[in-house]
């Protein structure tokens, strides 16, 4: 017997996109896998799934998850097409979530800002 629990996750401002939805199911011997990404792509056939007061994020007035992509900026770094420049250093071609460009005057440490809405798109040629 498997356990299916919904979650619904949320986007935080400045970030406009909508919530999503994930749902997990706990292991089960018969759920079959694609075995070239692992995603349940069969759930077993005795799938019980917890009410929405049982299940974390499901429709609760008073919760309120927040999308991983949201919380650590990949979202932003989407809506820069994955290249941005730094608000803090004003250099260009990071494409990572932190700005890994060396800092002006000490060339072993980087700036490490954090994408944020400060931060702008990077026209790499």
């Amino acid at each position: 017997m498997c356990t299916g629990q919904s979650v619904l996750y949320h986007h935080i401002p400045p970030c406009t996109r909508g919530p999503s939805h994930s749902i997990s199911y706990t292991y089960c011997p018969y759920a079959v896998r694609d075995p070239a990404t692992m995603r349940i792509v069969d759930t077993c056939p005795n799938v019980i799934h917890l009410p929405s007061s049982l299940a974390v994020g499901a429709a609760w007035p008073a919760c309120f998850i927040v999308s991983p992509e949201c919380s650590s900026g990949l979202c932003r770094l989407e809506d820069l097409d994955g290249a941005w420049m730094c608000c803090r250093c004003r250099r260009s071609g990071n494409t990572h979530v932190y700005c890994l460009q060396p800092k002006t005057g000490s060339p072993d440490t980087f700036c490490y800002h954090r994408v944020c809405q400060g931060c702008t798109r990077a026209f790499m040629s």
